[in-house]
């Protein structure tokens, strides 16, 4: 077994996995052989993650030939060491039967407290700091590193060839969908910014998959209805790598907590993103990571923390009070 081998895993979401990546560039594990363990789904953005990373990506869904070829990859690989961030609970049960030595992890479940031998108590609710933050937090504690400045954030680049004839040009993408993890801003408010883009001659790009297509069809009937010139539809027709590409080359990107968002800020892109003032979904937490980033939150003091109380609160709907006219001002850097 090699005393110097670590695993780290994110098995989630897109921007889960970008708020974590860049926590291995932590400089007491340059002498450690470190391994990423991400979901199939992810697979993309290691393959642009810089520096290049070793990594295994793996059916995230439980079934019990799942299991086995876990615990054959982690038995195989001989680490010494493994740290979960995040993933579905019987990876825990996995990292245990494979009897890897160290098991780091959040002490938040009696899954932690019984296939964990290292279970750091965060409270991660009371937002304290961002979720970056935290994931460096839990590496350094479980693994006994040095405490260190917040590391640099997750690095990518583009590396397939796509082929559009926007990529050659200015444009701003807009990607208006989400999985639904936190409040959004309207359908009406992000037509209003890509109509005054096009109404300054500016090239717009929409993205999205096809489960975003029902949460940003009023944008794509106003788009038809009125036939806005120079607006380029790629919702549900980029792969991960090509939405890379898109992301990229593009002159501002607009997208609220989602993980678009983040793979820009990564890109180096710049990203504007837009977020709920409600603690746990906020920017302290969630927000977007980068050289060239502007996160916006509705300007009130909101007194929830998990859910937004709707009708029932007096600030709703905050997120409305976003102007467009302010999102526009800044992608253009008027």
């Amino acid at each position: 077994m090699s005393e110097n081998k670590s695993l780290l895993i994110r098995m989630d979401k897109i921007g889960d996995l970008i708020l974590s990546l860049g926590v291995d560039q932590h400089p007491e594990l340059a002498s450690r052989e470190v391994h990423w363990l991400v979901p199939s789904f992810t697979q993309f953005i290691l393959q642009a993650s810089q520096p290049k990373r070793k990594f295994r990506a793996f059916d995230k869904a439980f079934s019990w030939k799942n299991f086995f070829e876990l615990v054959r990859y982690l038995k195989s690989e001989s680490f010494s060491e493994a740290v979960f961030f995040q993933g579905e609970k019987w990876i825990l049960f996995a990292l245990w039967w494979a009897r890897i030595p160290v098991r780091v992890g959040a002490k938040s479940s009696l899954w932690s407290l019984l296939f964990l031998n290292k279970a750091i108590k965060q409270k991660r609710s009371q937002v304290q700091m961002s979720e970056f933050a935290y994931n460096q937090k839990l590496l350094e504690q479980g693994l006994s590193l040095s405490e260190v400045n917040l590391l640099e954030p997750t690095q990518l680049k583009a590396s397939v060839e796509l082929q559009r004839d926007y990529l050659s040009k200015e444009y701003y993408v807009i990607h208006a969908g989400m999985g639904g993890s936190a409040l959004n801003w309207s359908q009406e408010k992000y037509y209003s910014v890509i109509e005054s883009l096009v109404g300054k001659n500016k090239l717009v790009v929409l993205t999205g998959t096809e489960a975003d297509r029902p949460l940003i069809q009023k944008i794509l009937d106003k788009i038809e209805e009125v036939k806005l010139p120079n607006v380029y539809i790629e919702v549900g027709k980029l792969s991960g790598s090509e939405l890379l590409v898109v992301l990229e080359k593009a002159k501002a990107v607009l997208a609220p907590s989602t993980g678009v968002l983040h793979l820009a800020a990564s890109l180096g892109a710049f990203s504007l993103g837009l977020y709920p003032p409600i603690r746990v979904q906020s920017i302290k937490r969630w927000g977007a990571y980068g050289q060239k980033v502007l996160n916006m939150a509705p300007a009130v003091d909101c007194p929830e923390v998990f859910h937004c109380r709707g009708e029932a609160c007096q600030y709703y709907p905050c997120m409305e009070s976003i102007a467009p006219e302010k999102v526009l001002g800044e992608m253009l850097n008027d």
